[in-house]
Formats: structure tokens, C-alpha cells, sequence
């Protein structure tokens, strides 16, 4: 599936392998674990997820699964960070069988679905 970044980059959208799609759904897991803790009123549970939270890298881990799939985007450090944001989502998102319809709307890709900002 054709997509357009915020930037006007195109991209050829790609699934996650099932065993990258656990991977990625078990990080999302933890992290949530280790946030709801970081709101602990116990001081040392909450400074203990922090640091597990910390050392986890959670965003930048899926990043590189993502990016794996984009070689050529990978390879640019440059990469505006609104494209990679979005590029995760519509990536987890196509991974996950959102409908190809609901992905595009939220691109600038022209798509007649796409929904009115008035």
C-alpha cells in the first residue's frame, strides 16, 4: 500500500512479521506496565520503574523494528521526526489490518475518505 509522510516522502507500507508483531505488542506491554508503576505512591516502586522505563528504551526499540522493514529509511538520520511517527503507526497499524481506507486518512495522499477539519 502507497503512502505519503507528513513531509511528502512516499512509502510502500510493509507488514511486520508475526514474530516482530509479538515482539513489538510484548514492548508496548511492559512499557504500560512500567508507566502505570512510575505512578506508584511508593517512592521506590515508582523511582525502580523509572529506571526499568529508562533502560527499556521502549520508543527507540520499536523504532528499530519498524525501520527494519525500510532500509533505505533507516539509513537516513535525518529523517524528520514527524515522518517516523507517523511511519510507526500506519506501520503497526497495516501490520494489525486496519482498513487500507482508514490508514490513508491519515496521510495527505488525496484519499476521498478522508475526514473534513472544519
Amino acid at each position: 500500500m502507497n503512502f505519503t509522510l507528513p513531509s511528502g516522502l512516499k512509502v510502500v507500507l510493509k507488514s511486520l512479521s508475526r514474530k516482530k508483531a509479538k515482539e513489538l505488542n510484548q514492548l508496548k506491554k511492559l512499557t504500560m506496565k512500567l508507566m502505570r508503576k512510575v505512578d506508584s505512591k511508593d517512592e521506590a516502586v515508582a523511582e525502580k520503574a523509572a529506571e526499568d522505563l529508562f533502560e527499556l528504551n521502549g520508543a527507540e526499540k520499536r523504532a528499530e523494528l519498524i525501520l527494519g522493514l525500510y532500509p533505505d529509511l533507516a539509513a537516513n538520520d535525518d529523517m524528520d521526526q514527524r515522518d517516523l511517527l507517523m511511519l510507526m503507526t500506519v506501520t503497526e497499524d497495516y501490520t494489525n489490518n486496519v482498513p487500507e481506507a482508514v490508514i490513508k486518512n491519515l496521510s495527505r495522499s488525496g484519499s476521498p475518505a478522508q475526514t473534513s477539519t472544519e
